[in-house]
């Protein structure tokens, strides 16, 4: 099976979010970062990117999360 979506990010990412009792959540995405770039860079663009779209979520914590290259 081949399927190419151009649309696609260099790197896809799994986060997981908890806020203890009240609710969790899980966002998979593709994230393509700019030159220079550090992983801890691309966790807070993400990290940012959840918690702004759900202010529920402000200062939850991390129960998990990894960005690996996109490409198989």
């Amino acid at each position: 099976m081949s399927c190419q979506n151009s649309q696609q990010g260099s790197h896809f990412y799994v986060l997981t979010l908890e806020k203890p009792g009240l609710m969790s959540a899980t966002r998979t995405g593709t994230y393509t970062p700019a030159p220079g770039t550090t992983r801890n860079d691309a966790f807070n663009d993400i990290y940012d990117q959840l918690t702004s779209s759900n202010r529920d979520l402000y200062r939850a914590n991390v129960v998990f999360f990894t960005i690996e290259s996109n490409q198989i």
